[in-house]
């Protein structure tokens, strides 16, 4: 059974230009004046602080609406397809058979609990006066308005049934049919493989999928976990999947070169080690490493036996999953 499914990330659209979410310049390193990005992307700052959640998505809307597909959207136009990206650029390259499974930054939905299910709606972000793109109180002020955002108690608050809200899966929201979630399991549970591309493993969607695939007593296969960049190539045979820049993921090797150290020398010269692993989300600011990829990790740390390695949940998923090797699935 020939029966693929392709799962995508932010490097497949970073061709196109788009600033991938974990980079230097990416959109969840440079957040906003007030708010890191893990606070913007909330629905807690959407109820608490519409305004400043409104002109974020706002401007990322500018950022991404005259960019174009790359030559990867175009060979995956006719491939069914779960991408996380909510940049609408698999649409403009003409696939059909896609599910955008994070949501989509040109669509709305009204405001509600999250299990009610909603109809999209269009959202038109052209509508604001361009005179206002440069003057950030003008803009904050037209947002609240075309949004349907009343003020209660002196301050703008977001009403259930009332306001508009960007169909888009944000930190503290839970995938619901609105996101197509079902439809995405059963992609997921009747295909014969899974391609994942230019994503980090640090998403929901990705290890459901993994898990979905040890679920099915996937046949054992050996080798080495690779990660592979896919920002500047793509596939060019479907029966021939090339991937590129290759790099060994895990491998016990620090442990075992200090461990033979340790045998040749004194006990009181012998170092010792406690190593985390960890796959989530990092920011790199300042030259420092922050987030739950990092935090995750030193509390596994301090788990580990000395000398030993401790790995979260996510990293065992990759590793004891024999037949993940290079980002390919096969449940044959």
């Amino acid at each position: 059974m020939n029966n693929l499914l392709y799962i995508t990330g932010a490097g497949v659209s970073a061709e196109s230009g788009i600033p991938t979410f974990r980079g230097n310049d990416g959109l969840w390193t440079v957040g906003s004046v007030n708010y890191t990005p893990q606070e913007m992307a909330t629905r807690n700052m959407y109820e608490n602080d519409p305004g400043e959640f409104l002109l974020w998505y706002f401007k990322r809307f500018i950022a991404l609406k005259n960019i174009k597909p790359n030559k990867t959207h175009y060979w995956l136009s006719n491939k069914r397809l779960i991408t996380q990206n909510i940049d609408g650029l698999d649409r403009k390259a003409g696939n059909k058979n896609y599910i955008a499974i994070h949501g989509s930054i040109d669509k709305l939905v009204i405001f509600d609990d999250q299990e009610i299910i909603q109809k999209p709606i269009d959202a038109n972000w052209d509508e604001i006066d361009k005179e206002y793109l440069h003057d950030d109180l003008k803009l904050k002020k037209a947002l609240l308005e075309k949004f349907k955002i009343p003020i209660k108690n002196s301050k703008y608050s977001p009403e259930k049934g009332v306001s508009f809200k960007p169909l888009v899966l944000l930190f503290d929201e839970i995938y619901t049919e609105n996101f197509r979630f079902n439809e995405s399991l059963s992609w997921m549970e009747n295909c014969s493989k899974i391609i994942f591309m230019g994503t980090s493993f640090s998403v929901n969607i990705t290890n459901i999928a993994l898990e979905i695939a040890i679920e099915k007593n996937i046949p054992n296969q050996t080798g080495p976990v690779y990660f592979t960049n896919f920002y500047n190539n793509f596939i060019s045979d479907s029966n021939n999947y090339k991937f590129f820049e290759p790099q060994f993921f895990y491998n016990y090797s620090f442990q075992n070169k200090i461990n033979k150290r340790n045998k040749s020398i004194e006990p009181e010269f012998q170092l010792q080690f406690r190593l985390g692993i960890n796959i989530g989300d990092v920011i790199k600011k300042e030259g420092n490493l922050l987030g739950d990829g990092v935090n995750i990790a030193a509390r596994l740390e301090a788990l580990a036996q000395p000398g030993g390695i401790s790995i979260s949940k996510s990293v065992s998923i990759l590793l004891f999953s024999k037949s993940f090797r290079f980002f390919s699935i096969n449940f044959q």
